[in-house]
């Protein structure tokens, strides 16, 4: 388990993220990952820690889950958007591959803008009041969300072997941030968006336009973000020919000791979240 800090309702919350959970395959159906479960939820009892998190990526741990008290708090969908520019070897991906650069000029008319966008380092985003300012907007209002700190970014950005890139989109003020990573999503090379900040329609085009083209330079199939459905309709990535793919995540909360989930309070569209909240991206 990783500490996280969350607001609630302009409130911090210490949580717990829960990054993985084993048992030896020759010991398996005998109890012991729900034993186990309940016993680290027990000892969590003596720290701070209100209430716990996860982002099970296996349908078949889920029933384990559900026997320690474990709620399925909402759904993260990855949303993609067509690049098709990928070097693919196997049939099947060169195939999907053409089909998604045909959806990328088609979809083109939905990223036209003028604005210039800027990649910078993750030291400058760190060192900017005004861009961790812009990051932790709504922090204040009834809205759920990690404490994106400059602790906290500065620890989370520097994943071992994982390259993180910066870009800005900014006019006297920031308007769009996207913090991204090249990666491997289930066999296609993808563009991922970690985190994506924007204050309208305008700044999201200018943004996805320019990652639309360094994703041709880097030579990848898709754009790709996971957030939950009501801060995707708010960063407005549908308008610029992002989908709902199948593929999603079960984001599950459970309380520790007898009080009420604070999680289970709110509905799914007091929540922003996106991969920086997990520990996959």
């Amino acid at each position: 388990m990783l500490p996280r800090n969350y607001t609630l309702n302009g409130n911090h919350l210490d949580v717990g993220l829960v990054v993985d959970v084993m048992t030896n395959t020759a010991l398996r159906g005998q109890g012991l990952f729900v034993r186990s479960g309940l016993e680290a939820i027990r000892r969590l009892e003596r720290t701070n820690v209100k209430t716990v998190i996860g982002f099970p990526i296996r349908k078949e741990v889920l029933p384990g889950h559900l026997k320690v008290g474990w709620n399925v708090q909402l759904t993260m969908p990855i949303y993609i958007c067509p690049v098709g520019s990928a070097q693919n070897k196997r049939f099947n991906h060169r195939l999907i591959s053409a089909f998604a650069k045909i959806l990328r000029v088609i979809s083109s008319p939905l990223r036209v803008s003028k604005s210039q966008i800027s990649e910078i380092a993750v030291s400058e985003l760190l060192e900017d009041q005004n861009l961790l300012n812009f990051f932790s907007a709504g922090t204040e209002q009834k809205l759920i969300q990690i404490d994106k700190s400059k602790e906290f970014l500065d620890w989370r950005l520097n994943r071992p072997g994982v390259d993180y890139k910066v870009f800005l989109c900014s006019d006297n003020s920031p308007k769009s941030v996207a913090i991204v990573r090249k990666m491997d999503l289930n066999g296609f090379q993808t563009i991922a968006f970690l985190d994506f900040c924007s204050e309208g329609a305008k700044w999201t085009r200018a943004m996805i336009r320019h990652l639309m083209d360094y994703a041709k330079d880097q030579k990848v199939d898709f754009l790709a973000i996971s957030t939950n459905p009501t801060n995707a309709k708010r960063l407005k990535i549908l308008q610029t020919g992002f989908v709902r793919s199948h593929k999603k995540f079960k984001v599950i909360t459970r309380s520790i000791g007898h009080d009420l989930n604070p999680f289970t309070q709110s509905d799914e569209s007091s929540f922003r979240m996106t991969w920086l909240d997990s520990d996959t991206v």
